[in-house]
C-alpha cells in the first residue's frame, strides 16, 4: 500500500518593484499555503479564483477535494478560502458516495 503525502496549494504574489529576479520573472513572495485533510483526498486538484465572495475587497479562491470523504467515499468537498487572511470562509460537500465533488 503506498503511502500519499498531504497536498497543498501555495498562493503566490508577484511584485514589480523595478527589479527582476530572472530574465523574464518579477519577484514573487509566498502569501498563504493551505493544506489538504487528508492523504488521498486530492486538495488542490482544482483551484479557481473565486472574486470576492465575502464583499471585504479581497478576492477569495476555491479549492477542490474531490476525494474527501466527509457524506461517503470519495463524496468530495470545496472550500472557499479568504484572500484577506486565508481563514476558510465556506465549505462545499459532494452528496454521496463517489460524488467526486
Amino acid at each position: 500500500m503506498q503511502r500519499r503525502a498531504l497536498r497543498r496549494i501555495l498562493l503566490l504574489v508577484a511584485t514589480v518593484a523595478g527589479v527582476a529576479v530572472g530574465p523574464t520573472l518579477p519577484a514573487q513572495y509566498q502569501l498563504y499555503t493551505f493544506y489538504g485533510a487528508a492523504a488521498n483526498d486530492e486538495f488542490g486538484r482544482s483551484v479557481a479564483a473565486a472574486g470576492d465572495v465575502n464583499n471585504d475587497g479581497y478576492d477569495d479562491i476555491i479549492a477542490g477535494a474531490r476525494g474527501a470523504d466527509d457524506i461517503g467515499s470519495a463524496s468530495g468537498r470545496a472550500r472557499v478560502l479568504s484572500g484577506k487572511d486565508g481563514s476558510v470562509l465556506y465549505t462545499l460537500f459532494g452528496t454521496g458516495t463517489g460524488d467526486h465533488f
